[in-house]
This record gives C-alpha cells, structure tokens and sequence, in this order.
C-alpha cells in the first residue's frame, strides 16, 4: 500500500486516516493537507488521473466520512476559476495565482482571498487561542536549482536561496470577516522547505520538513526546539 500525504487521526473511532488511492469511494487522487471537523476529514486534493478510474476531479477539498468512507467534494472552484494544482500534471492552463483562501461553511459559494504576497503557501495552521495563523512559503522546493549544475535533492527542485520560511499572522475581525495582519517571519527550516504545519496545544508550532527527512518543534519565541529524525520523506503528519 502506498501512502500519498495527509494523515488525519479520527478520536471517535481511534483510527488513523491517511492519503492512498484505492481506499476511497469514489477515491480521492493525491490528498495533500488534512484536517478533522465536525466529524468529517477534510483534504486539500490534487485532483485526479487515470489511477483513479477515468473519474473527472479538479484540484479541491474534498470530504470523507470516515463512518461510511464514502467522499464528496466540498469546493473545487473560485467563482468559476479551477484552483491549480500543485501535485498533478495541469491539462489546462492555471487560471489562478497561488494564495490563500478563506471558506466559511456558509454560505458554502462565499469563498474569500486572503493573502496573495507569499511565493508559494503550502502548510496552514491555526494557533489554539485562535488569534493567530500559521503559514508555510515553500518557493524554494519549486523554484529550480541555483545553478544547472547543482544537483537535485532526490530529483526534486530546490533553491535555497529561495524562501523556506513559517510566516506568522495576526486574526483580525474573527467573527465578522476575517482577515489576517502584521506578516512577519517566524521560523526559517534549517533543511529543505517546511510543509505540513500543526500547532500544539501549548503553542508550539510543529512543521514537516520534506525531503529534510525530519519534523521541526519552534517554541513561541520562535526557537528550534527539537528535531525528530527519520530516514524517509517527511512532509505531512497527524
């Protein structure tokens, strides 16, 4: 069994679910992030490809039922705009910059932009005190190489000129319209581009490192803490 990403432990049930193909009806094609809430997993997909049966799906989020294992998708759209994907060979021309989105639960259309000012947004992550948001600019793992003959990591691109940077936000208005203030740096990866991100109950923000084979712990004060070492690509964890 090959796992993609995304992890996502479900309490109520005691189970780990995790991105692979043949486990979803219909299946999910390369679930990137993921999340639980309200008793559903959510993922941010790829979108799909002949694996998955001939099945037409665009990059989005989709939604699992972790009871029935049966899938939905929730949004695949902004206004009529496909959303690109990052871990799939695009068929179309991308019709969108990468940012960040903000999207309500109602009304489910009222999607809403965020931030457009980093290179590439990748993981997410809300602090528990909920005033501030957590995002990873991961430019330097798609930006190519500094020069043609410098090697790939794991035939992978990566500029480390480039930013690899955990940007911290302030939450602004939560309950009327969101929106996110104060940009600043808050923690640069030592190795490779920092992508799926979490926060700990106690604040400490916890970011996997890619093919930097390892998992990241920063304090609040923006401090490396810990490194968890493996000997295999870390990019999402639950």
């Amino acid at each position: 069994m090959a796992v993609h990403e995304a992890p996502v432990y479900v309490p109520g049930i005691n189970k780990l679910f995790v991105g692979v193909l043949e486990q979803g009806d219909p299946p999910v094609y390369a679930p990137n992030g993921g999340t639980y809430h309200g008793g559903l997993v959510h993922w941010g997909a790829g979108g799909g490809n002949n694996s998955i049966g001939g099945t037409e799906q665009r990059p989005g989020i989709r939604v699992l039922d972790p009871t029935t294992n049966k899938t939905t998708t929730l949004l695949n759209n902004y206004f009529g705009s496909y959303f690109n994907g990052l871990d799939n060979p695009l068929h179309t021309t991308p019709q969108l910059h990468a940012q960040t989105y903000r999207f309500p639960s109602f009304p489910p259309v009222n999607s809403g932009w965020l931030k457009i000012s980093l290179g590439q947004p990748n993981g997410i992550a809300i602090s528990p005190d909920a005033k501030n948001v957590y995002i990873c600019d991961t430019i330097a793992g798609i930006s190519g190489t500094i020069c043609p003959h410098y090697p790939n990591i794991y035939s992978m691109l990566y500029n480390q000129t480039a930013k690899h940077t955990v940007h911290r936000y302030d939450i602004v208005d939560a309950d009327a319209a969101p929106a996110l203030i104060n940009k600043r740096p808050f923690y640069y990866s030592q190795e490779w581009v920092p992508d799926g991100l979490r926060v700990a109950a106690n604040g400490f923000v916890v970011a996997g490192v890619g093919v930097g084979m390892g998992v990241d712990v920063i304090d609040r004060t923006s401090s490396l803490v810990l490194q968890i070492r493996m000997h295999y690509i870390m990019q999402n964890f639950a």
